[in-house]
């Protein structure tokens, strides 16, 4: 009989440990997307060559693909399609790079859209907790 109690006290600390690590981690892993976007933003204004340039892009959309999957396991589908769009953004950014000097365009979009992104990712973190 101890040892039944013993068997149901770990069973249900280890739902409890399991339900609480289910509602923080898309608090957590959407703090990480946010640094990640202030990364970006801290990356565009940088006056580097071309090729510094498309080195540190190629990192970053690296980077961003891995966090990418962070909307997929936790449904923010509501933010995912606008952190697809930077993603999207930052890989045509690297081509014009590879291609040409630079591209205004996809800097404007990225200066648009990565705040916008922002606000919606503290929103979500802040109507959560």
């Amino acid at each position: 009989m101890k040892r039944l109690n013993v068997i149901f006290f770990i069973s249900l600390f280890g739902w409890v440990y399991s339900a609480s690590a289910q509602t923080t981690q898309p608090k957590d892993s959407v703090l990480l997307v946010k640094i990640y976007l202030i990364d970006i933003q801290r990356f565009l204004p940088n006056k580097q060559e071309r090729q510094q340039k498309i080195v540190m892009l190629e990192s970053l959309i690296n980077k961003g693909k891995t966090l990418e999957k962070v909307f997929h396991r936790s449904q923010l589908s509501h933010l995912s399609r606008s952190f697809q769009f930077i993603l999207h953004s930052l890989v045509l950014y690297k081509s014009d790079l590879k291609i040409a000097a630079d591209s205004p365009m996809e800097r404007q979009y990225l200066d648009k859209n990565i705040p916008l992104l922002l606000k919606q990712i503290d929103d979500f973190r802040t109507s959560n907790q």
